[in-house]
């Protein structure tokens, strides 16, 4: 204000007030909107952490959140806010397991899984929720906080132990790539465990008569499943086998039928793809050979002999449609048995060989 001649300050003009009020009046209402705006842009979080010994705890998590982006606060009580929950547990040796899942009030939940030492799944846990409270939160890696100060001068001074190197995390946001490409590490392979599984086959064997005979079985089976090449297998079958009337000369006609139990045991399993697999097997055959015949006009008695029959063989199983399986199976077989089936006086039936082979193809399903 400028003084008077008398030395009093006297008062502006009451117009030039009015006029300086109104010039800052914008201004002062942009600052006034611009406080809270930028005080109500952090959103408010609620975390629940749960770790086992050893690990970081709920304020290490926490702070990886705050350090990577001003988007985020601490939601008050009460105040409906997005809840964070983290559990980590161990995963063998010096690896741990970390899962988070955040609950949303006003929308769908979401989770996210991770693996590795304790530091990298809570610094990985942190960035992933960092990222879901902030698209552009940053994603360096951030480290521990510094060891403490070195000890006074008068003791030996302790050789600093170096930086973890930075973490590595095993899966990208749900909602889109960051700035570095991560590796993917794969869910552990579940235990090998026994399953059972049953079915049919049919084909033909040629020991049985003199041309092939028509086979039918079925079969139950214990495999070991998921152990790698070392699955074995073990099956018990039931197998009948029938040649049908065979003409040996005129008028002379004979019939060939088997019925056998099998014991098969695969030691391998060898599996290119998944649902294709390979076994080598061996087996043993046990039960009893009947033989008749017609000779022109009569009826010749039958006749029933032993039978015995140790082989080799291989069997390729695909999987269809949910627990179904197809296989091809052939082998070899050895008769222990030999026994030579003839029409008196010297019309020979059939004289079983010192080996014979057989084929089969089957349909079965496997539980659970």
């Amino acid at each position: 204000m400028p003084a008077s001649p008398e030395g009093r300050l006297d008062r502006a003009p009451a117009g030039q007030g009015r006029a300086r009020a109104l010039r800052w009046a914008p201004v002062l209402a942009v600052l006034a909107w611009a406080a809270p705006a930028a005080a109500d842009d952090a959103e408010p979080i609620r975390v629940v952490f749960r770790a086992h010994a050893g690990c970081p705890d709920e304020a290490a998590f926490t702070g990886q959140i705050m350090a990577r982006t001003q988007r985020a606060r601490l939601a008050a009580p009460g105040e409906v806010a997005r809840t964070f929950s983290v559990i980590i547990t161990p995963a063998g040796g010096a690896r741990s397991r970390g899962k988070l899942v955040i609950d949303d009030p006003k929308g769908p939940s979401a989770s996210r899984s991770v693996s590795g030492t304790c530091d990298e799944v809570v610094s990985a846990l942190g960035l992933v929720a960092a990222l879901a409270i902030d698209p552009h939160a940053s994603t360096a890696p951030k480290l521990p906080p510094a060891p403490p100060s070195a000890p006074p001068p008068s003791a030996p001074p302790r050789p600093r132990e170096p930086l973890p190197p930075p973490p590595r995390y095993d899966a990208l946001p749900w909602w889109g790539p960051i700035s570095e490409p991560l590796p993917v590490i794969p869910d552990p392979a579940p235990p090998p465990r026994w399953r059972l599984a049953w079915g049919f086959h049919a084909g033909g064997a040629s020991a049985v008569a003199p041309g092939l005979a028509r086979t039918l079985g079925g079969f139950v089976e214990v495999a070991l499943d998921g152990g790698g090449v070392l699955s074995p297998a073990f099956r018990l079958g039931m197998l009948q086998a029938d040649s049908g009337a065979v003409v040996v000369a005129p008028g002379e006609a004979a019939r060939l039928a088997l019925a056998a139990a099998r014991v098969e045991g695969c030691p391998v399993r060898l599996a290119p793809v998944s649902w294709l697999s390979f076994h080598p097997c061996i087996f043993f055959e046990g039960g009893a050979l009947q033989a008749s015949g017609t000779a022109r006009v009569s009826s010749v008695p039958s006749t029933t002999r032993p039978w015995a029959e140790p082989g080799v063989s291989a069997r390729v199983a695909g999987e269809v449609v949910g627990r179904a399986f197809l296989e091809v199976e052939g082998g070899v077989g050895f008769p222990l048995v030999r026994d030579t089936f003839y029409f008196a006086p010297a019309t020979t039936a059939h004289a079983v060989p010192v080996a014979g082979g057989f084929f089969s193809g089957g349909i079965g399903t496997h539980f659970p």
